[in-house]
């Protein structure tokens, strides 16, 4: 499945928007904008990830203690 990241200019560093995914490009090119708009990033770099459909692990509810 193709999904796309975001990396933020922040001063002189690239940061990568870690926890999240966009599942389209055009929902992608939005957010950099709003980033941008907003004033949290000086410019924004939109790179595609592919995203594997088979879980890497899997946690039942009853195993997740809160």
């Amino acid at each position: 499945m193709q999904a796309y990241l975001l990396e933020m200019l922040v001063g002189n560093v690239w940061r990568r928007q870690g926890d999240q995914a966009y599942w389209s490009l055009e929902l992608a090119e939005r957010e950099s904008k709003r980033l941008i708009r907003t004033k949290r990033a000086q410019r924004v770099r939109v790179l595609p990830a592919v995203v594997g459909e088979s879980a890497v692990a899997e946690f039942p509810k009853s195993e997740v203690t809160a």
